[in-house]
Order: structure tokens, then sequence, then C-alpha cells
């Protein structure tokens, strides 16, 4: 695809460079402003045709695009500060620009998210395009996204999801094909484990028949687990005797707290399955993460959301106007939790330290409202 040709065709509604960006380029070498030019039509459009979900080439909208414009445009311009004219940022300088945003500017923490959002979809960008492998997280401490919207799985979709993880990836048992079975299932998990058809064996099948992917969701449907603590989850955390996620103040992601979540009988018996299956690979040697990806790598954001785009292909569930993405499953386990239980309880399984920010999960459906205007007159 010719991604400059691609890119003029789209013909956006706002200007592609600021004019702050185009004052800062002049200063540059004479090559600098085209070289941008066409590197940041190269983003756009292919966030705009594909970067919300590669692989079904599914994009942003335009109007998320306007708002991520001017950001980039900021983001490059502090880089330049720190470098000289590049387009190359890395987690090293993402680190440093939102620990100097965080400390010396009035940004509020929305904005500062609005900030994270774009340096995803850049180091996005990276690793579709040019072949990148950027896992990051945001280092500093900030309030959680907002959760007035309507991005967060419905307590009806809970169930499909976790099927769907069950599903995932799942083949025959490799003594039960036959010949010519087993030879197209050998080809078919050589390319997916990256590794020779010669080398697939038996536990090769066995590891596709997992129960990694089905502990990570159930758990995180339980405890609503943000990103960056699926990455961060201990084996130490799990706790079988009181059937409970026990987070130590110190690998908490707000560090303030130790935190005692409960997990279902589902939970529970996955990640009994799990841990004994975990034992026998060879890449958890020495390692203390729960869950590994199949790069030997803690999750993060990015391989979260393309394993949960996969998922929700195969449950069927209709995003119908909603941008879902691995957060969508905390929304969604603290709206079922902040509506259906004690408040307190509620703070406790989602791990907030003030109750109103568990408190602004609460909703109040059509069909709630309408049993109680039949009680009241």
């Amino acid at each position: 695809m010719n991604f400059e040709e691609e890119a003029r065709d789209i013909d956006f509604d706002f200007p592609i460079l600021a004019d702050e960006t185009i004052e800062r380029l002049s200063n540059q070498h004479a090559r600098a402003q085209n070289d941008y030019e066409v590197w940041k039509c190269d983003l756009l459009e292919w966030l705009y045709f594909e970067g919300k979900d590669p692989d079904r080439l599914r994009g942003y909208s335009e109007e998320t695009l306007r708002n991520s414009n001017y950001k980039i445009d900021q983001i490059m311009r502090w880089l330049w500060n720190q470098h000289e004219y590049t387009t190359e940022l890395t987690e090293e300088d993402a680190d440093e620009l939102m620990k100097e945003l965080g400390r010396y500017s009035e940004y509020t923490d929305a904005n500062l998210n609005n900030f994270v959002k774009t340096i995803k979809r850049i180091f996005a960008y990276y690793n579709h395009e040019k072949g990148k492998h950027i896992e990051w997280e945001c280092n500093i401490d900030l309030n959680e996204p907002s959760v007035t919207n309507r991005d967060y799985f419905k307590k009806e979709e809970f169930r499909p999801l976790y099927e769907a993880a069950l599903a995932h990836g799942t083949v025959k048992h490799y003594h039960s094909c036959s010949p010519e079975e087993r030879d197209e299932l050998k080809a078919h998990l050589a390319q997916r484990l990256e590794k020779s058809k010669e080398d697939v064996g038996p536990e090769d099948f066995g590891q596709a028949n997992s129960m990694k992917i089905p502990s990570l969701v159930s758990v995180s449907l339980d405890c609503g687990l943000r990103p960056i603590e699926v990455g961060r989850a201990k084996t130490s955390w799990v706790n079988f005797k009181d059937s409970t996620l026990d987070i130590p103040k110190e690998e908490s992601s707000k560090n303030e707290d130790n935190w005692k979540c409960v997990l279902s009988n589902k939970s529970v018996r996955a990640l009994r399955r799990w841990s004994d299956e975990r034992s026998r690979y060879e890449k958890y040697d020495g390692r203390n993460e729960l869950w590994l990806n199949e790069k030997g790598n803690a999750y993060g954001s990015s391989s979260l959301n393309y394993l949960l785009n996969q998922l929700i292909d195969a449950a069927g569930i209709q995003p119908a106007g909603r941008d879902l993405s691995f957060y969508s499953i905390r929304h969604g386990c603290a709206t079922v939790w902040a509506d259906e239980e004690n408040i307190h309880d509620a703070q406790e399984q989602l791990r907030h330290k003030k109750v109103e920010t568990t408190l602004g999960y609460a909703h109040s459906g059509t069909e709630s409202r309408h049993n109680k205007i039949n009680s009241k007159w």
C-alpha cells in the first residue's frame, strides 16, 4: 500500500501539521518538514484504516484522530528539544515526557491520559509497520480514565467472553488426530509458535489447549485487573487457601495498600489447572510472572488488546459503538460490583482508595427505574 498516496486521498478536515510544528521544523534541516509530513501522513493513515484492530482492518474515527493529531505534534516537538529532529520515540523518551508533564505541567489527569493514549498509538504504529516490539505502560500515578462513557462490557457478555477464552486456539489432542490432521495441525502450530514443523510435538499440542488465557480472562473478570496488573501478576499473589488474589502494596499499580480480591470458583479451578500446566513450560523456569505472552514477555496493553479483539470476534460480542479495550473489562467488572453489591465490598474488590471512585461506576438501568417509579405513588 502506498501510504502517502492513500493518506492524501483521505483528505482529513483538519491540518496535518500545527502552525507551531511548521515553525519548529523551519529551524531544522532543509528536508525535515517534508520528512515529518510524510511520516505523519503514514501514521494518521494507518490509524484511520487499521490502528484500532490491524487484523480486522478497523481504524479510529476521524474525530478521534482530530483529537490525537495535535497531541502527536506536541509529543514530537518535545522530542526534538531532547534529540534534534527525529521521528523515533523510544520507551525511555515516553517515560521522561510523562514524568515532566506530571511534575511540571498544569494538565489534568484526564489530559495526561490522552497523552498516554497517543503515545501508545504511536508505538502500535511502530510495532505493526516498523516491525518493533514495544510494550509500554505509563509509570506515573494517574487517576483512572473517566467512566461516564459506555465503553465497558455488560454483565451478560462476561460468560461469552470467558467461553471464547476457553476455546481460544484449541486443537485436537495429538494422539486423537489422523496422520493427515496431525500434519495439518503441525503446520498451523509451527507458524503460530514460530518454530519448524519438524519440531512440533505432543507438548506443543497441549500448549495450544492451555488454560493460560482462560485463567487470565477469568481472574480479570473477577478482579477487574488493569493491563499493568496483568503484566505484574505473580504466582505468589494466588492464595488457593482463601480463594483470593493477594496483591502486596509494593506491587499494586497505585502502590498504596495491600489488596485481597476474592476469586470465583471458575477462576480458582482455572488457576489450579494453569499452575500445574505452567510448571511444565521451560520459559517459566526461574520466572515468577503468573502469565507470559508467546514471546516470553510480560503482558502489556498492546498484546492484551490484540488478544481481546480475537475473543470479542469469537464470542460474537457486538461493540455497538463502544470503543472496547482490555480496560473495558475493568469498567464492566466495576459497574457490576457497584450496581449489585455493597459499595465498600466493590471498593475493596476494585482496589479503589476512595469510595467516590467506585460510586462513579454505579449506573441506574431503565428497567430498574421503571420498577421503582411504580412504587412511588
